[in-house]
């Protein structure tokens, strides 16, 4: 039997980290990549495709707006509550 060895290889996958049969092209990709060598743009394509999948759900989205306006005075913001109790 051939003892395994870096040098033979370009790169290596990791199937530990592989759940679905989806994982699987992003999972060459992500291999290719870390070897330095070049992407096609399917291999590309898969890489995105697999980061919006796997981060998109646990992005927040943040209304800056309340952040950056300019605070109303103390009159309005308790009209504003009110006249709309539930919105906040």
């Amino acid at each position: 039997m051939k003892k395994f060895n870096k040098k033979n290889y370009s790169y290596i996958v990791d199937f530990d980290s592989i759940e679905t049969l989806s994982d699987i092209a992003p999972m060459w990709a992500f291999a290719k990549h870390e070897a330095k060598l070049a992407l096609t743009d399917e291999e590309l394509a898969d890489i995105c495709s697999y980061v919006i999948r796997e981060i998109g759900p646990r992005v927040t989205v943040v209304n800056f707006c309340e952040c950056v306006c300019k605070k109303q005075p103390w009159y309005k913001r308790l009209w504003n509550k009110i006249k709309h109790p539930f919105t906040r």
